[in-house]
């Protein structure tokens, strides 16, 4: 998420999903959930899409794709689909694939369900949310931590390259 929305998360929503546990209110709790996941999804694949952008300008390689993936426009669904593109930890995948299941089952389909059980579901997948929350902001901590390494070898080179031709 961008530090804006860090801010409105930790002034509004954080207040407001602890309010909503204090009172048992689980249901509730997933559509905020699924709004702070597609956030996150969101962020994840534009800076790996810049990253892709910056390597490939960089290197000259001419990529001109007909369809850009607008995260915008898609669902949530979507987007944990495009991740699996460039998340290749299988538990990551598996924990998004849980939380959509869980989602789709509270929020589509919540008059299909024994409630009570369905509460405990819940109740028992908020701590590994917050896992997996951490989880993809390390992956994209590692997608702008490559891109700088990346950044800092460009330089290096060029330095070498420069200094080789006062020789």
């Amino acid at each position: 998420m961008t530090n804006k929305d860090w801010e409105t998360y930790e002034s509004k929503i954080e207040k407001r999903i602890n309010s909503l546990l204090k009172n048992n209110f689980y249901f509730e709790i997933i559509f905020l959930f699924g709004n702070i996941l597609e956030t996150e999804l969101k962020h994840l694949i534009d800076e790996h899409q810049k990253a892709c952008r910056y390597i490939l300008d960089r290197e000259k390689i001419k990529f001109y794709p007909k369809n850009i993936f607008n995260s915008d426009k898609k669902t949530l669904g979507e987007l944990k689909e495009y991740t699996a593109s460039f998340i290749k930890d299988r538990g990551i995948l598996e924990e998004m694939r849980n939380f959509n299941k869980l989602r789709i089952k509270t929020i589509h389909k919540l008059f299909n369900q024994n409630l009570k059980n369905l509460e405990q579901e819940i109740k028992k997948f908020i701590p590994s949310f917050h896992g997996l929350m951490e989880k993809l902001i390390d992956v994209r901590i590692s997608i702008i931590v490559s891109t700088h390494k990346y950044k800092i070898k460009e330089l290096i080179h060029k330095y070498k390259k420069s200094h080789e031709t006062t020789r």
